[in-house]
């Protein structure tokens, strides 16, 4: 729930578990990979922009040339060809669903640790089930589910929202 404290700072997050049975796990980190800023407008590494696709064009041959401690390759072939690895803060907008189950989250939060979590056609066990978001989610991204509530009313929104046809 949104903290309404007047006194501190306020929560601004919530943590998400990826659980596994066993130590040997699945995870796909090429799945959900972001796209690189280090040398867009997005970058907060001052100057960091001027040394992108140039041959030598790497702090090194700037003001710190000549540092041990920096190397000479150059940066731009320096980064996995499909993005960043996923940092551990996630910026997702919240959303709405009609049927009034009141803690619904975002289909992108589920896609996420759908999409990380379990391969094409693999199992997603959401204890909470809620409303459904994770079973619409991995439903439609080609993975069984197995959902659980102990509130027989969300069990029966959920029951809808997966019966719903889907629009391509």
């Amino acid at each position: 729930m949104p903290s309404s404290v007047k006194d501190r700072p306020t929560t601004d997050h919530e943590y998400v578990f990826l659980l596994a049975k066993t130590a040997e796990y699945f995870y796909d980190i090429d799945a959900i990979r972001q796209p690189h800023v280090t040398f867009t407008e997005k970058s907060k590494m001052k100057g960091g922009r001027n040394h992108f696709g140039k041959v030598n064009g790497t702090p090194e041959e700037g003001k710190n040339g000549g540092n041990a401690n920096l190397h000479d390759g150059r940066w731009d072939q320096a980064f996995h060809p499909l993005g960043r690895n996923r940092r551990t803060v996630w910026e997702i907008p919240l959303s709405k669903f009609r049927d009034a189950h009141f803690a619904v989250f975002p289909e992108k939060l589920a896609e996420l640790c759908v999409l990380a979590g379990s391969p094409q056609n693999g199992v997603v066990l959401d204890p909470f089930l809620g409303s459904g978001t994770t079973a619409v989610v991995a439903q439609r991204l080609g993975r069984k589910y197995i959902g659980i509530d102990s509130n027989p009313a969300y069990c029966a929104i959920a029951n809808d929202r997966l019966h719903q046809p889907t629009l391509l």
